[in-house]
């Protein structure tokens, strides 16, 4: 590999033999909050975040519904870089998409070396994070083992959905919530509305809009190996790892139509009382009384949760044309209704059903995302 620049690849030969090419430092985030700092919270859960499209492991001191969350629930919160696609991949991106697609190659092996690299700072998370002097005294809860989840948002969710895969039967991860997971790359790409953009850098490098769609068919080939849908098809369902899948119906960032093509791909079900039936994923009722919900689909490994954005639906693109801005992409993250979703499955384990009877329905984005809600 080159290891004077990001353009580097795997070396299937040393992979082959179980030889490692040296050693490498991580660098991490961890986020104490007040509440465990003080002592009124024991630890008893590490958040595990994955960061968004060409951002930083420092977008988890951003978010401020996870530091409310984590302080009001006891959450350590870590992070670290997605190598292969933080933001200081941004050159090695633009070069392949306008000047050299074989190095599309290097942007998947990154991936996967990110994927050891983020492996490797959960094991420490779990096993010796908590005994480390720059932690503090904290106090541990006696009453309950230390639980370890990831949680990730758009590209932290695509991403995230096949790292949590991928380690699924090594037992690092306790569970898994992402928010506009998607599948395939090439299905999130070509709807998403940054598309236009890399369209533009592609076609200095291609004659024709058509030869645009056969590369994203080419570079899907090797990305399958790197995203959900590629790694489910391999894995055994009892290797899976419990997974809550949330997205936001309306959003033109992440199209709801390849999040619901991941969801076919984990087995997933869906809450009877969804905005709207999903071909493929199996119904389970809504009672009010989740801890016997609980007990009655204890196996249930996958579920899909889904807020309607009427307004924003409406106005979606049925076709290939990417679609205009709107706030359902921010704004699904810190919706009161998911908030308390992923608490429950953060502190307990539980697929808990939030949504009134007729579904988790809003009718626009704007309002919380123009009062400045919606981070």
């Amino acid at each position: 590999q080159d290891t004077n620049t990001r353009i580097v690849e795997l070396d299937n030969d040393a992979i082959r033999e179980g030889r490692p090419r040296g050693l490498f430092t991580v660098k991490f985030v961890a986020s104490v909050p007040c509440s465990l700092k003080s002592g009124s919270n024991p630890v008893h859960t590490i958040i595990d975040y994955g960061h968004s499209f060409l951002y930083s492991r420092i977008q988890v001191l951003n978010w401020k519904y996870m530091q409310r969350m984590s302080n009001d629930h006891g959450y350590i919160m870590i992070a670290v870089n997605w190598r292969g696609m933080s933001m200081f991949d941004l050159p090695v991106l633009v070069k392949a998409f306008a000047g050299d697609i074989n190095i599309f190659k290097s942007i998947r092996d990154n991936i996967i070396q990110g994927y050891a690299f983020k492996a490797g700072v959960t094991h420490f998370a779990r096993h010796g994070l908590l005994d480390m002097d720059f932690m503090g005294p904290l106090k541990q809860d006696e009453d309950r083992p230390l639980q370890v989840f990831f949680h990730g948002i758009s590209q932290g969710a695509i991403l995230g959905s096949a790292y949590s895969t991928l380690v699924g039967p090594s037992n690092l991860l306790d569970g898994s919530a992402v928010i506009s997971p998607a599948s395939p790359f090439s299905l999130i790409m070509s709807r998403s509305t940054i598309f236009p953009d890399y369209e533009k850098l592609m076609l200095l490098n291609l004659r024709h809009k058509r030869h645009v769609r056969i590369l994203i068919s080419m570079v899907q080939m090797y990305y399958d190996s790197v995203e959900a849908g590629g790694l489910l098809a391999t894995t055994d369902e009892e290797d899976r790892i419990k997974t809550l899948l949330i997205a936001g119906i309306g959003d033109p960032t992440v199209t709801t139509i390849a999040t619901e093509v991941l969801a076919r791909s984990c087995n997933a079900s869906i809450f009877s009382n969804n905005p709207r039936s999903v071909y493929g994923l199996s119904t389970i009722s809504s009672s009010e009384d989740f801890e016997d919900q609980n007990q009655n689909d204890k196996d249930l490994k996958c579920l899909l949760n889904e807020i309607l954005y009427v307004e924003e639906e409406s106005s979606l693109t049925s076709n290939n044309i990417a679609g205009s801005f709107n706030g359902v992409h921010l704004c699904v993250p810190s919706d009161p209704y998911i908030v308390t979703q992923l608490t429950e499955f953060f502190d307990n384990g539980n697929f808990v059903n939030v949504c009134p009877e007729e579904g988790c329905v809003r009718e626009s984005s704007w309002d919380r995302l123009n009062a400045g809600e919606c981070d």
